[in-house]
């Protein structure tokens, strides 16, 4: 085995043609790739997300948009914890106000 050589679960850490530096960790069975203008940038991101892993944190998936994650959570997790009642109001309250104000924004790009 070569000193550049990485372990299994570590990432990858490598130079892209157009110059940007890219890392690759599998995260739940998918490779996630971090980018960045330098090769260290990119070494703490993905030191980042591996520390998250270790901790048990969710890992951010930036393509995961508002309205994905609302009818994931509606359907996931509100209908099965609350009253039939109190899903119908939460599903109004989604579809009527939140979807057509934030449904496209990206879950990572939402800020106060």
């Amino acid at each position: 085995m070569s000193a550049g050589r990485r372990g299994n679960g570590e990432g990858t850490i490598l130079r892209r043609a157009d110059g940007r530096w890219a890392a690759g960790i599998v995260v739940e069975y998918r490779r996630k790739w971090i980018y960045g203008k330098t090769r260290r940038e990119v070494a703490d991101l993905l030191r980042k997300v591996q520390g998250d892993i270790a901790e048990g944190r969710p890992v951010v998936n930036e393509r995961l948009t508002v309205e994905d994650y609302m009818n994931r959570w509606l359907c996931e997790v509100a209908k099965q914890r609350t009253r039939p009642m109190t899903w119908r109001g939460y599903e109004h309250l989604v579809r009527l106000h939140i979807l057509p104000a934030l449904g496209r924004v990206r879950l990572a790009k939402l800020t106060p």
